[in-house]
């Protein structure tokens, strides 16, 4: 069973990993849908050792690159690194507290995501130092913010940030949600240097689709970027999954109820449109299937077949596979949900 899961990041091989918050773990869900614990052995607390050793402080933020999986460990204020069946740490101190330097000198409090950029360098959201934080050949910088937790655009060494949660890097500009505000905010980048903070979406708390200036979100809090300028915003406190593309603010899926997303937080999307969600406070991992992915070979077979034909064949299908019978299957627009229930092992 998962218990708060956070965030989730994908491998080259489809698999799945899980920040598993409260239970202090990073879980692997392969592609035959086995759930092991992938690092962390269940105690609170802080040690680097292979995975299984390890101890983890309710780890919030995933990040996968290049077979490597970076986790934001929250309570114990650091970064760190799963490669080669061991843990180690990036960067952090493991004291709470604010510090720039040496990276295992530096200081966090409460860090709770990472990008990480082309060149290897890593952006860290600071949630309780108020702050974006960078990791670049050995070091840890400030990007932006004071500590204060203020609400300020403009340049980066005079903006405040407050409880900023999520951040995602996308082209030339890095995102983040800052969940004390309830607003989408960016910060410019050339040439390895920041310029201003602005604000993308309305500073006003609630729910809007439609031009991202106009759109309201409600504490959003984990923010995940893909190739065509796509983001994706868990949107907790309106308990759906927001989609900001070519200007536009969309919903992807929840229609605010606990019983379909219950505070969402982290996604990440499949090689083939699947999203991958973590419910957090469901205690469950939701798979949106894209219909349009799966269909898109069927014409060589039925190319005569409606939408609904496809997608009732495509429930047949399911039915009548290796599929257990706790999996809920719902269509929502352009995807399929496919989930499990906490009481199968798979879980």
């Amino acid at each position: 069973m998962f218990d708060h899961p956070c965030d989730v990041c994908i491998d080259e091989e489809e698999n799945l990993y899980i920040a598993d918050a409260y239970n202090h773990l990073i879980r692997k869900i392969d592609t035959d849908g086995l759930v092991t614990s992938y690092a962390g052995s269940k105690v609170l607390g802080y040690s680097n050792d292979l995975c299984q050793l390890a101890h983890f402080s309710f780890p919030e933020g995933v990040l996968m690159h290049q077979g490597g999986i970076y986790v934001a460990d929250c309570f114990n204020h650091c970064i760190r690194k799963i490669a080669d069946g061991n843990v180690t740490n990036v960067a952090g101190s493991c004291l709470k507290g604010y510090e720039d330097g040496i990276c295992d000198e530096a200081r966090f409090d409460i860090p709770s995501a990472i990008a990480i950029d082309p060149k290897g360098d890593l952006y860290v959201a600071e949630f309780y130092g108020h702050r974006i934080r960078l990791i670049s050949n050995g070091m840890v910088s400030t990007l932006s913010g004071n500590g204060q937790a203020l609400y300020v655009d403009g340049d980066v060494t005079v903006a405040r940030l407050t409880y900023p949660w999520g951040v995602a890097l996308s082209g030339k500009d890095l995102y983040f949600t800052d969940f004390g505000s309830s607003t989408i905010r960016k910060i410019e980048l050339d040439n390895e240097k920041a310029y201003n903070v602005t604000t993308i979406t309305s500073k006003t708390k609630g729910y809007k689709d439609g031009p991202v200036e106009l759109s309201e979100f409600n504490t959003p809090r984990h923010i995940a970027a893909f190739p065509g300028g796509r983001i994706l915003v868990a949107d907790q406190g309106n308990n759906r999954i927001r989609e900001i593309k070519d200007g536009f603010v969309s919903t992807v899926y929840g229609d605010g109820t606990t019983t379909k997303l219950n505070q969402p937080s982290g996604m990440d999307i499949r090689k083939n449109g699947n999203i991958i969600i973590a419910d957090t406070y469901n205690h469950r991992i939701l798979e949106l299937i894209c219909v349009s992915n799966w269909v898109g070979s069927w014409p060589r077979v039925c190319p005569k077949l409606t939408f609904q034909d496809r997608v009732d064949e495509f429930m047949h299908v399911l039915h009548h596979s290796h599929i257990p019978r706790d999996v809920q299957i719902i269509v929502i627009h352009c995807y399929i949900l496919l989930t499990q229930s906490l009481t199968h092992p798979w879980i």
